[in-house]
């Protein structure tokens, strides 16, 4: 099952999508430099804004690009169905965990003929209830009685994210 959306002809002509292509084109041109590049940031209505991750940045550049040269761009949002061998992958466990965590029920799936299939997003919604389930204990366990125990879990969070970057560098490098 997916869903497939096309972009429309007007889209071509619209001076919102020459401004964008143009930012993406600069921000692109300081990607090499990674003491000068520049972070994207969507602002939604409300006022708050997100970093875009800098493979989506990289995806609506490519879009916006064929969408000023007029061409159609059609998103296709698809499942991914992994193995269980895959699905170990993903999460950094043995199969025979994985197999054991879908037939107690942990993790959805499906069976093709005699071979179990997972969705990716239920991989990362079994991987998202997991680390909140190791937050909520961290910070239970660390915290002071007078301790604000949502700001807990945002230091834990901002400290994953910090080592998760760090990571990432030394995989480029």
């Amino acid at each position: 099952m997916f869903d497939i959306l096309e972009t429309s002809d007007s889209l071509a002509t619209d001076p919102r999508v020459t401004r964008l292509l143009q930012a993406l084109r600069e921000n692109a041109r300081h990607q090499g430099e990674v003491e000068n590049r520049m972070p994207c940031r969507l602002t939604l209505p409300n006022g708050e804004s997100s970093e875009v991750p800098e493979q989506l940045v990289d995806m609506v550049y490519a879009m916006v690009e064929a969408v000023h040269d007029g061409r159609v761009v059609a998103v296709v949002n698809q499942r991914k169905l992994l193995s269980t061998q895959e699905a170990a992958d993903f999460l950094g466990v043995s199969r025979p965990t994985v197999v054991r965590l879908l037939e107690a029920g942990e993790i959805p799936f499906e069976k093709v003929g005699t071979h179990r299939r997972i969705e990716q997003s239920e991989l990362v919604a079994f991987q998202r209830a997991r680390r909140n389930a190791r937050y909520q204990a961290i910070g239970f366990s660390v915290m002071d009685e007078d301790e604000n125990f949502e700001q807990v879990l945002l230091d834990l969070r901002e400290v994953r994210k910090i080592l998760a970057e760090e990571r990432r560098r030394k995989l480029k490098n």
